[in-house]
């Protein structure tokens, strides 16, 4: 498997000395091959997580599913905000009209 060779490569070499070419040649395959399923070292480097994000997604989807089933959907509602409160206006001193110090 492509990304299982490419992971051994950048634990052993790093990443920034592993190229498309090195990883073709560990997978046993034409460096082609590797350009054709992944575009970049970073598709490859990406490749699990990107795999992980999925099949979590799918499993905190068909969760909701079975909650929602389940009747218990008020405690996935999104919380009522309250609305923002307005800034409040300090109070400036004004000098009273017969304090004032013009003539």
């Amino acid at each position: 498997m492509i990304t299982r060779d490419a992971y051994r490569l950048f634990a052993e070499r790093g990443y920034g000395a592993t190229s498309i070419a090195d990883i073709a040649t560990e997978a046993e395959v034409a460096p082609r091959t590797v350009t054709l399923h992944f575009r970049s070292e970073q598709d490859v480097a990406f490749a699990h997580f990107h795999d992980s994000v999925q099949r979590l997604t799918e499993r905190l989807s068909r969760a909701l599913l079975r909650h929602t089933h389940c009747g218990g959907t008020r405690a996935l509602a999104p919380q009522r905000k309250r609305p923002p409160q307005r800034p409040r206006r300090l109070a400036t001193r004004r000098p009273h009209p017969r304090h004032s110090s013009r003539p």
